[in-house]
């Protein structure tokens, strides 16, 4: 993906050199402009992190989220159920068909990851819901 879009920016900016006489002054500028925005892409694209899976412990009231960027790969934590919260939420129909369904899971004020329910499944989703109500119910 992260190819693909690069390829798709550096390939626009070779057709607008192409098709048009700029200035070399426009046309520096231009690549600059391009250069960033893939620069930018680039760092979003090996910082952000992606679900891997959630483990609720209730017996010794433990949560652990696997999480993986490029970047650092994959990385385990543990944490208490009192340090957790989560917050669910509906967000607006945009470039997709419908509203997306997501849970933001936090430590204390620190966001870790937003669970969206198009991207890991319904069921998923709808288990890992249920634990943090029974964890919110318990303490």
């Amino acid at each position: 993906m992260l190819l693909i879009v690069n390829a798709g920016l550096i390939g626009l900016q070779l057709l607008r050199s192409i098709r048009s006489s700029y200035s070399y002054s426009e046309d520096i500028i231009g690549w600059i402009f391009t250069f960033t925005i893939i620069i930018i892409w680039t760092v979003y694209f090996l910082l952000h992190k992606r679900f891997v899976s959630i483990a609720f412990n209730i017996s010794i009231n433990q949560i652990t989220l696997t999480t993986t960027t490029l970047l650092s790969g994959t990385i385990t934590n543990n944490f208490n159920s009192s340090e957790i919260s989560y917050n669910k939420g509906k967000e607006k129909a945009g470039f997709r068909k419908g509203a997306t369904e997501f849970i933001e899971i936090y430590k204390k004020k620190q966001k870790l990851i937003k669970l969206e329910k198009t991207t890991i499944g319904e069921y998923a989703y709808d288990n890992i819901l249920n634990e943090f109500d029974q964890i919110k119910n318990t303490v």
